[in-house]
């Protein structure tokens, strides 16, 4: 067993575990695997001996980190800030940790990922048979939200899954066209039972951009994708049911959910002009009654952006734009389109509170850029900078409270 447990990847055991603990959305699952992450990145620098770094990053990470520092000071509530700082702490050592990996190890966690798509279906398939977790893995509407609880960010983990799966499959062809087929159709189902119809929009658009760079399409997909939509129109058609599954139906016919979104980024941005510095994390869900131009409860602004901004200023939102297009220009090979779907949906939605999909899209993004260069590694020296970084701490949250 513990043999078997040693040739697990690391990185992907620990997309693995983030996603069963609801994709490391919650504070308090946060904080146990940013210790992990602590034990794995002090394991490899005892082991190697070495310590990779890059002075670009340290100096991005560094402003950013001091951005939200100061959002904190002005926040609505110090307490959910600093959960929402300590989390960018653990980013950027999940980061450092990642400079560390080479490239085989890399290449298979995100080879690996596919299976996570498996993973987090049948996770959430089975929790609908336990009468306690029903209610939480198929929400009101009837969609699967699974152990994500939000059916959208669900149905992104199956896109990137059925994404990476294609475009490593078109490279190697390890898996015959039969297990080809049964992947494709089980993310699919998987997508369309989640009732997201951006994330669907936002697969086909995938789907063709991979047959146009490809020029090439097995007639077997395009069918089975056929089969199954016509199936969902149909059954709601007779059913009359346009929950779930069914709001594929609904596609063009429904737009409220759009409207919907104008109004929060409308009202969204209105904020943070009044907040240029920030409300901290949660800032924004504690004042939105007071200056709301419609009647809504949501405690997100269903743009990853925007909610960068509200929780940390504009300086961090700008930042993170730039990041984002920086690690597009710089992505692995044949990941570039994907990043950008990624992207496109977190723009609508707020998946970026989901620190799983930020660390697969870390494993998406080249090092080399980053002028990485490996010294050789004192133990000393990260004894004295965990002290400084703990003090740090310590003052931001002597301030806050």
């Amino acid at each position: 067993m513990l043999k078997k447990l040693e040739k697990i990847n690391p990185a992907f055991g620990l997309l693995c575990i983030g996603c069963l603990l609801g994709g490391l959305k919650n504070g308090w699952f946060v904080f146990p695997v940013g210790i992990m992450i602590c034990m794995l990145l002090w394991s490899r620098l005892r082991q190697s001996g070495r310590i990779y770094i890059s002075r670009k990053f340290n100096i991005v990470y560094l402003l950013l980190l001091c951005l939200a520092a100061v959002s904190v000071m002005t926040a609505v509530s110090r307490g959910d800030a600093v959960v929402g700082l300590l989390k960018l702490v653990i980013m950027g050592i999940y980061i450092v940790w990642c400079l560390q990996m080479t490239e085989i190890e890399k290449t298979e966690a995100i080879a690996n990922i596919p299976k996570l798509g498996i993973l987090v279906l049948v996770s959430s398939a089975l929790l609908i048979f336990l009468p306690s977790y029903r209610d939480v893995v198929i929400n009101r509407a009837g969609r699967l939200s699974g152990i994500f609880e939000y059916s959208n960010t669900l149905a992104l983990i199956f896109l990137i899954s059925l994404a990476i799966y294609f475009e490593l499959e078109d490279r190697e062809h390890k898996a015959t066209n039969r297990e080809q087929l049964l992947y494709f159709a089980t993310m699919v189902f998987g997508i369309l039972w989640t009732g997201s119809r951006f994330t669907i929009v936002l697969m086909v658009i995938y789907l063709i951009s991979l047959g146009i760079r490809h020029k090439r399409v097995n007639p077997a997909y395009i069918l089975t994708a056929v089969i199954i939509v016509a199936f969902v129109i149909l059954y709601s058609r007779f059913t009359g049911d346009a929950r779930g599954i069914a709001r594929i139906g609904t596609l063009f016919s429904n737009s409220s959910t759009l409207v919907g979104r104008v109004i929060y980024w409308k009202d969204g941005l209105q904020i943070l002009l009044a907040n240029p510095f920030g409300m901290g994390s949660m800032g924004w869900f504690l004042t939105q009654e007071a200056t709301q131009s419609a009647p809504y409860v949501t405690k997100f602004v269903h743009n990853s952006f925007l909610q960068m901004g509200l929780d940390y200023g504009i300086g961090f939102m700008v930042a993170t734009i730039g990041l984002a297009l920086l690690s597009i220009i710089h992505a692995r090979k044949g990941f570039k389109t994907l990043l950008v779907i990624i992207y496109m949906h977190m723009f609508f939605e707020f998946d970026s509170e989901y620190m799983v999909v930020l660390f697969i899209v870390i494993l998406f993004v080249e090092s080399d850029w980053l002028g990485v260069k490996d010294i050789p590694f004192e133990p000393k020296r990260l004894y004295i900078n965990g002290a400084l970084t703990v003090i740090v701490l310590l003052f931001i949250l002597q301030s806050a409270f």
